[in-house]
């Protein structure tokens, strides 16, 4: 059980516009979008079930598999609502989401209100796991220095609904909506380290399954393919300097400068910068 946070109850009223699909016109537009807290919710109860298991065979030190399974079930969930939900949930009879749509007098959308609302349900269930392993180089490679660590993750989404009472919305695969609940698939990293006693490296790529902008839109170009971004670090430990650990490093993020899905901004699942370089230095005191 839980109760709205100070956040969720009393955010002052943010001013923001989005383009959506207009269900009465199926045709976009760019729309004022107001959201904030909401002191009117009342608390959300949930059933959570999760199992899972860990194993790290004797016969291979430094091998670990675990694997999880979660199931969540919220009744009367507190969030918010996207404003491409919103007019979709109007469309399909919800008529407190229709009151949070004003119309101008030619029958255009000038305003959607977002703000945290309770919903009837929001369920969700998939399988987290993890493989990695770490080891002295000289184990595989006879005299090759260094030690490395290879590890793989992946998160997999059976399914991820929210109910409105009327109408009941799928989000996995919906994920080119930034400002949604939408979420791949599936995804997964896996990463590759080596460290020396000077030196050490280590290469990461991060895996995101395909899917659509919006499923609840029927957009021509809305495929989003699968996407897959390499990251690359280096680091070097100097002397000490004054009895202290000096340590230089650099990163590169999406290392081949990939770009992003059309009109996924701010999305959190896509690199929407393009390739970055970080440098610095560590002195641990």
């Amino acid at each position: 059980m839980r109760s709205a946070n100070l956040t969720e109850l009393f955010t002052t009223s943010t001013t923001g516009y989005n383009t959506i699909v207009d269900p009465k016109t199926n045709s976009s537009v760019y729309v004022l979008t107001n959201g904030g807290g909401n002191a009117n919710l009342t608390p959300e109860t949930a059933k959570t079930f999760t199992t899972g298991f860990v194993y790290s065979p004797p016969a291979l030190p430094g091998f670990n598999i675990s694997v999880d399974y979660f199931d969540i079930d919220i009744d009367n969930v507190i969030t918010t609502v996207s404003a491409q939900d919103i007019v979709t949930r109007c469309a399909n009879g919800n008529a407190d989401m229709c009151s949070r749509v004003t119309r101008d007098a030619t029958g255009g959308i000038s305003r959607i209100v977002s703000t945290y609302v309770n919903l009837a349900n929001y369920k969700t269930d998939g399988v987290d796991a993890e493989i990695s392993y770490a080891t002295n180089l000289d184990r595989l490679i006879p005299d090759a220095p260094g030690r490395i660590r290879a590890r793989w993750l992946m998160t997999w989404v059976n399914s991820l609904t929210t109910n409105d009472g009327v109408s009941k919305i799928e989000y996995v695969k919906s994920q080119g909506y930034s400002f949604g609940l939408g979420t791949p698939k599936s995804r997964m990293t896996a990463a590759l380290d080596w460290s020396g006693k000077v030196f050490s490296a280590n290469l990461r790529a991060r895996y995101i399954s395909p899917g659509n902008y919006n499923n609840t839109v029927d957009l021509v170009n809305g495929h989003i393919k699968a996407y897959t971004y390499v990251d690359l670090g280096v680091q070097a430990k100097l002397p000490e300097v004054m009895g202290h650990e000096v340590e230089l490093y650099a990163n590169a993020t999406n290392l081949f400068d990939k770009d992003p899905p059309v009109s996924s901004l701010y999305s959190p699942y896509y690199d929407v910068i393009g390739r970055y370089v970080t440098v610095g230095a560590r002195m641990r005191f």
